[in-house]
């Protein structure tokens, strides 16, 4: 999955956060939804 895929999945769900592998690098990543409304990524290091 693409950031912008988790990002539109944040969007449609409603959900505050999306788990993800990354479809470039293969890591785990995590975006979040922070209370101001901005995303935020954490990416893993494999």
């Amino acid at each position: 999955m693409s950031v912008a895929d988790a990002a539109r999945e944040i969007d449609a769900l409603g959900d505050g956060v999306v788990v993800f592998r990354d479809a470039e690098t293969a890591a785990l990543s995590v975006l979040y939804r922070r209370p101001n409304g901005e995303l935020t990524l954490v990416e893993t290091e494999i």
